[in-house]
């Protein structure tokens, strides 16, 4: 009746040596970590891989990033005196709009600090600037799910909403 999941914490290299033939999802929260090797290494493997970068660190990754995903512009964004974007209200995925509805207060996403991805073809959700919040791309046979934000209060709220999105 339930599923239950298996957690491993890896580092990296102990990743690129390890056996993930029943990995199903990969969680990278440093894109210093987004190598050609760790691309290579789940390449066709039809695994969710879902980055989730800190604004603040994210210096090698971008270039392996930028070339694989033709991401066109990366730049953090920093807002201060209580500026914030939020997500836009239109998500045509009927999913992910019930998820973050502005109709309910207790969902509304704000975000102080992110990455400026312009939003695309790739764009599942964006926020009401229209810089890309979700991108999903499709590289090797596996899903790649790129978010803008990190997941921390420094950044946004999203910790204070119970909203995580299941791939």
């Amino acid at each position: 009746r339930y599923n239950n999941y298996k957690l491993d914490i890896y580092s990296y290299n102990d990743f690129l040596t390890s056996d993930i033939s029943n990995l199903k999802s990969l969680f990278l929260t440093d894109l210093n970590l987004l190598s050609v090797d760790l691309l290579s290494k789940i390449s066709n493997k039809n695994i969710n891989l879902v980055i989730i970068p800190s604004v603040f660190n994210q210096e090698i990754g971008t270039d392996v990033m930028l070339e694989k995903f033709n991401i066109e512009s990366y730049k953090p964004i920093f807002l201060n005196d209580g500026s914030f974007v939020s997500l836009h209200e239109s998500i045509s995925n009927s999913y992910f709009n019930n998820l973050y509805t502005t109709e309910n207060k207790y969902r509304f996403i704000k975000v102080f600090n992110y990455i400026n991805i312009h939003s695309d073809d790739n764009t599942i959700i964006r926020y009401n600037n229209n810089s890309a919040f979700l991108n999903k791309y499709y590289l090797n046979g596996n899903n790649i799910y790129l978010f803008t934000t990190s997941f921390n209060l420094n950044d946004n709220n999203i910790p204070l909403k119970g909203t995580f999105i299941p791939l």
